[in-house]
């Protein structure tokens, strides 16, 4: 980069005239160089337009990336300062993370608690995905991106009671030699039930997503206890 970029604070022409100069030292040719001087690099069209007209349209990509200190992928040229952007399908944000983090990275900086709500009983799913604007060394504007599934577990109700699941069968039913397993869609249901607070936990073997309908595995929920199930409580501890 040449001195007068780095000064404080350059006058829009200064600016201009030293991006043109370096361009030229790196081998653009003068229209190259005069488009270079006046784009802003953190707008990837603009670069695409930039080199749009190249007849070498790498060598020009490669001239710019060097000119404008632009940080480069295998995908392409990541605009100066470009940033990660995260998107859930329902609202999007700045994912703060730099253009150099991989999937492992952003996946990291995800909590899935953050998508549960204080009512949540049941096992969901949220899809996330993060884009990145690059350059492609076609010169076409692009996005390059990553999507990770991640799985929200419900929070246990019942805090004072240390449940202990059990599947008797005159309260969850189903065969006697497999109480309370049932067939549903392409998996099973199972419902277990608390022998001390009478709550019910369901599991299916093949839970659909509730954003998008998807099968995506294993979903548990929970269910208050009923007369049922405290009858069979009662008649235990009687028993005992």
């Amino acid at each position: 980069m040449t001195d007068a970029l780095t000064a404080a604070d350059p006058s829009p022409l200064a600016r201009a005239v030293a991006l043109a100069r370096e361009a030229m030292r790196q081998g653009a040719s003068r229209s190259l160089a005069a488009r270079i001087a006046t784009i802003d690099p953190g707008d990837p069209e603009q670069i695409a337009d930039a080199v749009a007209d190249e007849d070498d349209t790498q060598l020009a990509l490669v001239i710019l990336a060097e000119t404008l200190r632009l940080s480069t992928r295998e995908e392409g040229v990541v605009p100066w300062l470009a940033e990660w952007t995260a998107a859930d399908g329902v609202a999007t944000w700045p994912a703060g993370a730099d253009h150099q983090a991989d999937e492992d990275d952003l996946a990291g900086d995800i909590d899935p608690d953050d998508w549960r709500s204080d009512d949540d009983t049941e096992t969901d799913w949220v899809d996330i995905s993060w884009w990145l604007p690059v350059v492609r060394w076609d010169g076409v504007a692009d996005t390059v991106g990553y999507d990770r599934t991640f799985t929200i577990e419900p929070e246990v109700p019942g805090d004072d009671c240390d449940h202990e699941w059990c599947s008797p069968h005159e309260v969850v039913g189903g065969c006697e030699s497999n109480p309370g397993v049932w067939g549903s869609g392409a998996g099973v249901r199972i419902t277990e039930v608390c022998r001390h607070c009478g709550m019910y936990r369901i599991t299916e073997t093949h839970g659909q997503s509730h954003h998008d309908g998807q099968y995506r595995g294993e979903r548990v929920s929970y269910r208050e206890a009923d007369e049922n199930s405290l009858s069979w409580i009662g008649d235990e501890e009687q028993a005992e």
